[in-house]
């Protein structure tokens, strides 16, 4: 379960890391804009919940693989 639940973790932070990447891309591109302008709480929140997210999916899916 443990295992699931890493694999999980890191599907999120991956995602994380997808949308943190394409932030800083685009910031590149807007003139007088940098990437932390839109880290508000709701947007680290959302990037919080991505990531526990994957690992409650990541302990549901080995937990029924166990069972089976």
């Amino acid at each position: 379960a443990s295992r699931g639940t890493l694999q999980g973790a890191l599907t999120g932070a991956w995602a994380v890391a997808l949308y943190l990447g394409l932030g800083l891309i685009a910031s590149l591109f807007v003139k007088g804009t940098s990437v932390t302008d839109g880290f508000t709480a709701a947007y680290l929140a959302a990037h919080a919940l991505k990531i526990i997210g994957g690992a409650i999916g990541g302990w549901l899916v080995s937990r029924k693989d166990s069972s089976a």
